[in-house]
């Protein structure tokens, strides 16, 4: 729909006529790898030979796979960025992100940052979909009012499954989905740019709202997603995503 959009806006300027027309491309948020009830939610569990607490994220992500992972607030940013430089956002698909991150970056920030234990373990899809968050939701439709039935329904693990493909074969900015992070510089140059340094904001911001350390944070099971704080019926809310 995007590539339609911006193939008429192109159109109708050759033709001097139309208004312009820009996409905003976001990723999966960084904020999800701090939330409950996403794809990419951690757990806090015991380490088995020093029974340890230690902040696990159990997810299908292969060692040359990374998620162009997006920080929510510098979405308003990049956002005000397209409406305040209309002519030069003309035709634009502004696509944005931190940076290609693998979850082994996210357990060693978060553990220099809290001081605290953490790890990437990599699970294949059965043990993803059978023991991890989508195990009570994996075989339901996705959408509302969706028939199950229906030949046009696609699952949850079907549909998720395709997710994390994309993300495995999007390794080192060289894959299915890329970023052009020298353009990003140059339209924010305040953006957040590491794992790390997205990790130190959200604890001062969770300090300042009296939400504890960012392991209070992960232990707590707040989401960050709008359709869970909603309570919108529907097999996705109903299972808790």
């Amino acid at each position: 729909m995007g590539e339609w959009i911006l193939a008429q806006n192109a159109s109708n300027k050759s033709l001097g006529v139309g208004m312009r027309a820009a996409l905003f491309t976001t990723g999966p948020y960084m904020d999800m790898a701090l939330s409950a009830f996403t794809p990419v939610s951690p757990q806090i569990e015991r380490d088995g030979d020093t029974g340890e607490e230690v902040v696990t994220w159990r997810l299908p992500l292969t060692a040359d796979g990374a998620v162009a992972h997006t920080s929510l607030d510098d979405c308003a940013y990049y956002a005000r960025w397209l409406f305040d430089h209309h002519e030069e956002a003309d035709g634009m698909n502004l696509a944005v992100g931190i940076g290609h991150i693998h979850y082994d970056d996210v357990a060693k920030a978060f553990e220099k940052v809290t001081g605290r234990k953490a790890r990437f373990v990599e699970v294949d899809f059965e043990t993803y979909f059978t023991h991890g968050g989508f195990a009570k939701m994996a075989d339901m439709p996705t959408g509302y009012m969706v028939d199950k039935d229906s030949a046009a329904a696609m699952s949850v693990r079907d549909n998720f499954t395709g997710w994390w493909n994309t993300w495995r074969a999007s390794g080192g900015n060289k894959g299915v989905v890329t970023r052009d992070y020298k353009l990003l510089d140059e339209i924010h140059p305040g953006r957040v740019r590491t794992v790390e340094d997205f990790l130190l904001k959200e604890a001062e911001k969770a300090k300042e709202e009296g939400r504890g350390t960012l392991w209070d944070v992960v232990a707590s099971e707040r989401s960050v997603l709008k359709i869970t704080e909603d309570g919108r019926s529907g097999p996705v809310a109903d299972h808790g995503l």
